[in-house]
């Protein structure tokens, strides 16, 4: 049988740890100062794409 879902790991989760040091690298940059909204645009100038309600459930 197959791998399971958990084992293989949601597209969410392997978006969210692709993202994750992006997001911590700009807010930490900013001196913890910035909030979603520039976090969310900081990463497109860079050619990385997320919506703003990921990156704030990532930094909450």
């Amino acid at each position: 049988m197959g791998r399971s879902r958990e084992a293989a790991g949601s597209a969410r989760r392997l978006r969210d740890e692709q993202l994750m040091p992006v997001t911590e690298e700009i807010h930490a940059e900013s001196g913890g100062t910035c909030g979603a909204r520039r976090i969310t645009r900081a990463p497109r100038r860079k050619g990385v794409e997320a919506a703003r309600c990921t990156v704030e459930r990532l930094t909450a």
